[in-house]
């Protein structure tokens, strides 16, 4: 479980052992882990703030690995009231518990999968989560514990519900109320008071928060209004002549955008990323160019007001500025580049005169 520590330059590490590779990077607001094979991104306030996320993800992917691994097998199981439960464990971590009646009719389901690693996080463990469906007239009965039960046996690591603690779905209130009895009969992670849990769930939610909003943002208005209010120069990335994005970029050469990002070439793949995402790169011509802030404010001319949230970041940027507090740009290892599938031209990147 040991991890190789590499520095990758501008600023970024990696973590990797034979199981996973963990990406840590300086952000706008802090510090970013993240891991692709887990699907995880955490931000944190400070660099320290990651050392328990990086440890989790060392163990939670060899974790994945076994659980994922293992063989498919089925068994069936009487759970009363006339009703047989056929339980199913199949590949890549998921799993299927079905309520039937002696002569075959279906009754109920409860079926999914080993939980998102962002939850199993908030928990302190890999856990199981799904979906169940249950006839009226079989309710009262405990048999959506008798699931769950099952479900635990085959899947070999705790149910809790979907839709709390980052944990994918929603949660009726009919399904809220089976969960809360079930918890005050046995240990349910997430449920059961645990303080170490609540400690991790009001760190995911900061950290969430900023990221989900960041992922839908408008790169456009939000640089603009950033450098409209501290005075400092656009950087345009443009398709075909087009802007598609921008960021604000402060006097050190630091890059202000919804990425987070603090390193200028990584802030332009990503836009490049993005522009690109879904067309074909040989037939698009990418230009950046700086412009200053009060020839910005064309570019959005026609977009409308700028949205409650993108605001929200906005402030939190002017906060951070204002406080002398924004992060020194990394030593770049390499110079902004583009790739050789699009024609591309660059304006200097230099303060215009």
């Amino acid at each position: 479980m040991g991890l190789k520590l590499q520095d990758i330059g501008e600023g970024e590490s990696v973590y990797e052992n034979d199981s996973v590779r963990i990406l840590v990077r300086p952000d706008i607001e802090g510090w970013m882990v993240e891991c692709d094979r887990l699907e995880f991104r955490f931000l944190a306030a400070t660099r320290p703030e990651l050392d328990g996320p990086i440890e989790f993800l060392a163990h939670h992917a060899e974790e994945i690995s076994r659980l994922q691994a293992r063989d498919t097998c089925s068994l069936t199981r009487d759970v009363g009231h006339g009703l047989l439960a056929d339980v199913a464990r199949m590949p890549g971590g998921f799993f299927r518990v079905e309520l039937r009646k002696n002569g075959g009719v279906r009754v109920g389901t409860y079926e999914g999968f080993i939980n998102r690693s962002l939850s199993s996080f908030v928990l302190g463990q890999a856990t199981i989560q799904g979906a169940e469906m249950l006839a009226d007239r079989y309710r009262g009965l405990r048999l959506g514990d008798a699931m769950r039960d099952l479900a635990e046996e085959i899947m070999g690591v705790p149910a809790v519900p979907h839709g709390r603690n980052f944990a994918p779905g929603g949660l009726s209130d009919a399904a809220a109320r089976s969960w809360s009895r079930r918890a005050r009969e046995r240990h349910v992670p997430g449920i059961t008071p645990d303080l170490a849990v609540n400690i991790r769930r009001r760190l995911a939610e900061w950290s969430q928060e900023r990221i989900e909003h960041r992922s839908w943002m408008a790169s456009l208005p939000v640089a603009v209004a950033i450098s409209d209010r501290a005075g400092f120069d656009l950087v345009v990335v443009s398709a075909d002549s087009r802007p598609m994005f921008a960021w604000s970029v402060a006097p050190s050469g630091l890059p202000i955008s919804v990425t987070g990002i603090t390193s200028e070439r990584r802030t332009f793949e990503e836009a490049r990323r993005r522009i690109l995402l879904g067309g074909d790169p040989r037939d698009t011509v990418i230009t950046l160019d700086r412009i200053p802030a009060s020839a910005g404010r064309d570019l959005i001319a026609d977009s409308g007001k700028i949205h409650e949230v993108e605001l929200g970041f906005v402030d939190r940027m002017m906060k951070i500025i204002q406080a002398g507090r924004l992060p020194s740009p990394p030593i770049s290892s390499a110079a902004l580049s583009i790739s050789d599938t699009a024609q591309a031209r660059v304006t200097s990147l230099r303060s215009p005169t």
